[in-house]
Parts: structure tokens; sequence; C-alpha cells
């Protein structure tokens, strides 16, 4: 079988990988945050795999960093990152705290949106490096990877976390935790793109072997992994290179896999409101239970479409695209090049 036309050239080749790989990334952030109880084996499991949707997320978004005009810049990341993350973060507040009976503080909305002990750190993390990373060079990157894995190795240990606790900061909003993932993705793009692909397509195997058998033998260890665990980070990396050796297979490249891509952003937004909502479904049984976190991805995917098809009935799709932060950059160009395999 031949390749799409949307395949031709390096670049296009590389944004085909990252474009499919935002879609796995936020199917295992979903599976991170549900909570599977008198099953073990498929709790670990999706408490190891969970661990690499965000390291995806910051690779890639190292990756397509591109330095502009500061004020440019601002105005791309306030529509793109910060007006959704604020509409669509004080939603899944509100509603959270109504059905959990608690009342609604200032205090307490801006706590979650930052992150403090809830998923969005992600979000203020992010754009703390779009900021540090405005001015970078080689030895910067490399100086940031150094840092984290530094931080990390710190936080393992146990000597920096009571430190962070003084300012009331988590691990998870430690930047010192996360700015290595998004520098190396500033590294490989100084990569050429034909090479970079021909790297991945080559050794796709091996991560996605090494991968799984990483997977399979941290499940039989009992090993909790995560981010802030002594073999987190290594794993983390190769099942990111596996997410990218899998989505450089052509049979990623279709029209479900775009969609889901482009609303990858409102997905990893909201789909906390529904996982709570849906867990009376698959938790009806096994076989469901072992693809909620499927279930939930298409959940809120379904919704999100539905929510654009009636925006477009009443000439607001362009509004509804913006509060919601929908990836829609080039998109007609794309799905031109595009065919269901």
């Amino acid at each position: 079988m031949k390749e799409t036309k949307f395949f031709e050239g390096g670049e296009n080749k590389i944004s085909a990988i990252f474009r499919n790989a935002r879609a796995v990334a936020i199917l295992t952030v979903i599976a991170a945050h549900i909570t599977v109880k008198n099953l073990n084996w498929l709790s670990h499991l999706y408490s190891v795999i969970g661990s690499i949707g965000v390291i995806v997320f910051f690779i890639i978004s190292g990756y397509y960093y591109k330095k502009e005009k500061f004020s440019i810049l601002c105005k791309k990341k306030l529509i793109s990152v910060i007006l959704p993350w604020i509409i669509l973060g004080s939603i899944v507040y509100i509603v959270n705290t109504l059905l959990a009976g608690n009342n609604i503080t200032l205090l307490e909305w801006f706590k979650w949106l930052i992150g403090y002990k809830t998923y969005l750190y992600f979000i203020p993390v992010l754009l703390c490096c779009f900021l540090i990373f405005y001015y970078h060079n080689l030895i910067s990157i490399i100086i940031a990877m150094a840092i984290t894995a530094i931080s990390l190795v710190l936080t393992v240990i146990g000597v920096i976390t009571p430190i962070l606790e003084m300012g009331h900061i988590t691990n998870y909003m430690n930047i010192c935790n996360w700015v290595g993932f998004f520098a190396l993705g500033l590294l490989l793009k100084k990569i050429d793109p034909m090479k970079f692909y021909s790297f991945i397509k080559k050794t796709r195997w091996i991560w996605i072997i090494s991968s799984l058998c990483f997977t399979i033998l941290l499940i039989i260890l009992q090993y909790k992994v995560g981010y802030f665990s002594a073999l987190g980070w290594l794993y983390e990396l190769i099942a990111a290179f596996s997410v990218f050796g899998l989505c450089s297979f052509e049979f990623m490249n279709n029209r479900l896999v775009f969609s889901i891509s482009n609303f990858s952003y409102p997905i990893y937004i909201l789909h906390m409101l529904f996982i709570g909502v849906l867990a009376k479904i698959y938790n009806l049984h096994l076989c469901l239970l072992m693809i909620s976190n499927i279930i939930v991805l298409f959940a809120v995917w379904g919704l999100l479409c539905l929510g654009l098809y009636i925006a477009k009935k009443i000439k607001l799709d362009k509004i509804y695209k913006i509060c919601i932060g929908i990836r829609l950059k080039d998109n007609e160009k794309q799905k031109n090049n595009l065919k269901i395999l």
C-alpha cells in the first residue's frame, strides 16, 4: 500500500507521527485517572501507561515551539492555550465542586486551575516552558535536560519535596521536573526531519517491543512506576518513542485519529468530568472496564463533535473553536490529504 500524499516530505512525515501521537497520548492520560477496584493487574497497568501521555505532549510541544515576536507569541498562546484552559477548567471545577457538595471559592478555583493537587498542572508548566525557552540554544537545551535529571533524582530520594511543600508547590508543579522533556523536543527539532523520520521508522519495532516488555515486567514485579520514581523517566522515554513508532504506521493515518488529535486539548481538560459519571457503565463488566479509557475518550470526543456541529448550524463555530481550543491549523489542507485506510 502506498503512503498518502500527507506523508510526502520529511517535515510532513514527522507532523503526521506527532499528530497521531497526540491521540494515543490522551488515551494514556485518561487511563492515569481511572480508578480500578479489586483488579490489581489492570489498576497497575493503567497506572504504568498513565505516565506516558504527558511526556509525549511535552516532547511534541518542544518540537513545534517557534520563536516569534513576543507580542505575537503571547496572543497565539492566549487564544490557543490560556482561554480554553480558563473556560473549560472553570467548568470542570464548578461541576466537580457542586457534585461534591462543597462551596465554590475564588482561592480554590485558582488552585484548581494552576494544578495545585489537580491534573491541570501541565498547562501552567507548559506556559512557563514557552517563556523559559524564548531564548535558547544547544547549550541551554542540554542544561535544561540536566536540570530535569538532577531534579528527578532529588525528588525520588525525597530531598526536594519538603522544600517544595513549604511553598505550597507539588512535585507536579515543579517545572524543573519537566523542562528537560520540553528541551528534548527542541533538540529533536534540530535533526533533519527526513533523518528523524527514518530513525523512527527503522527502530519502531525496537521501541514498541522494548516498551511492551518493560510494561509487562513492571506489572509482574508490581513496581510503582510514575513520573517521580527511579525507573519512571527511563520507562517514559522508551514508551514515548514507542508511541512515535506506533504512529509511524500508515494505518494510524485516518480521519478518526486525526479528529481525536485535534480535540486532544479540550479532551485533556474535560475528561475528568466524565470518568466519575461513566464509572457506573464501565464497571458493569470486566470487558468494559478493560476499555474504560476508550469509553471515556469517545464520550468526550463525541460531545465535543456534537458541540461543533451545533455551533456550525448557528454560525458560532469560530467562537466555539476558540473557547475549547480545537487544533485545526491547516485543517482543510490536511483533510484533503487523508484517506480511510
